[in-house]
């Protein structure tokens, strides 16, 4: 899986550049903010024009997140923050001149009526919002703008995309965090072992367990193991929360990773819900190696890796051994799980310091568990 709109700049985003060039004064801008900045364009374009305004890029995912910094870099455009972190958690109230988002199609019927409500408040008293969405989001939007009485200073519309442009109102709402992001709540059970989630929005398995999840499950459950583990693409927690009310005593350390920060802030408050007990760490990376100055070499006893997220035609594998060999105790356990040809990818070429101890398929989706030697 790669990132949004990586072979061009998309029409959404080339819309919502020339309404800001056409509609907005742009040499009074001292203070912007790129939300969900993707591989950066929208946040460096503005930063190339305006190199004397203070310019914060920011992205849930942490390939994002790398490619935005690489874009940086390689057109030497020095935006002044580049920052993984979820829409706008955290920002400063009243310190932006503009806020500017491209809003993907699959955030959520609560993060699009958090972002109306709330995004004003994070403007200066003269600044200004601008975002763009779908088609299909329109009725929506225009909806959301009625509810809440919202100033548009602009709106134009295309075949595939709106472009609104509001202005700072009244503070509205509380920043609620993680709760804007959840979906529902739910009972699942895996492999006999009951468990309560809540899921969120724009991840999979938030009303069903997934084929690879169950699978999981199933070749993980002749196993146990305590000490620490990790789960990488942890999802809305499923995994983790059925291995720790599996294991007794279990971990006592999680650490949570993978590109999308959601995901391992959902299965942090999941596993909280399920009274776990230890030290939990998210650290969201993009890449598995990245984990080894967090983790330390040999540290840990579990690696449970969700593969729904490889690139194609990258060679994503053999770091990916090579990370287990070393992050992986003598006798710690590498459990991997998603596609059936993913795992064949894998598994092909031989597996230098495992050894094979569980493998299963099912509907085109296969689990291997490898222990490292």
């Amino acid at each position: 899986m790669g990132l949004f709109s990586s072979n061009d700049v998309d029409s959404g985003t080339r819309l919502l550049l020339k309404t800001l060039a056409k509609e907005i004064d742009l040499s009074s801008l001292r203070d912007i903010a790129d939300i969900g900045c993707g591989v950066g364009t929208i946040g460096l374009s503005l930063k190339a024009h305006l190199p004397e305004a203070r310019v914060i890029l920011r992205d849930r995912d942490a390939l994002a997140c790398d490619y935005s910094r690489w874009n940086s870099e390689i057109n030497g455009i020095k935006p002044d923050l580049i920052e993984q972190e979820l829409m706008m958690h955290g920002l400063e109230e009243g310190s932006l001149d503009l806020l500017v988002t491209n809003i993907p199609a699959k955030a959520g019927d609560s993060v699009l009526e958090d972002f109306f409500e709330r995004s004003p408040n994070y403007l200066k008293e003269k600044g200004i919002v601008a975002l763009v969405i779908v088609s299909p989001l329109r009725e929506e939007a225009e909806a959301l703008i009625a509810e809440h009485d919202i100033e548009i200073l602009y709106r134009e519309h295309t075949k595939m995309h709106s472009v609104y442009h509001f202005s700072r109102s009244d503070d509205r709402g509380e920043d609620q965090g993680l709760d804007t992001y959840i979906r529902h709540r739910a009972d699942y059970s895996l492999e006999g072992r009951d468990y309560t989630l809540d899921t969120v929005f724009n991840v999979p398995d938030f009303d069903m367990i997934g084929w690879r999840h169950q699978l999981a499950a199933r070749v993980l459950k002749p196993h146990a193991k305590s000490g620490t583990w990790c789960f990488w693409n942890p999802g809305q927690g499923h995994l983790p929360v059925f291995f720790h009310k599996k294991c007794r005593p279990g971990a006592d350390r999680i650490i949570l990773s993978g590109r999308d920060l959601l995901q391992c802030r959902i299965t942090a408050h999941n596993l909280l819900r399920e009274e776990f007990a230890g030290e939990c760490l998210i650290e969201s990376v993009s890449l598995f190696s990245s984990l080894i100055p967090v983790a330390g070499e040999e540290s840990l006893d579990l690696l449970a890796v969700d593969m729904n997220d490889t690139i194609p035609r990258t060679d994503w594998h053999t770091p990916l051994k090579e990370s287990g060999r070393t992050l992986l105790k003598k006798g710690g356990l590498l459990v991997l799980y998603g596609k059936s040809s993913d795992i064949q990818q894998f598994m092909k070429g031989g597996n230098r310091g495992y050894t094979p101890c569980g493998d299963d398929r099912a509907r085109g989706n296969r689990c291997v568990i490898l222990r490292r030697n």
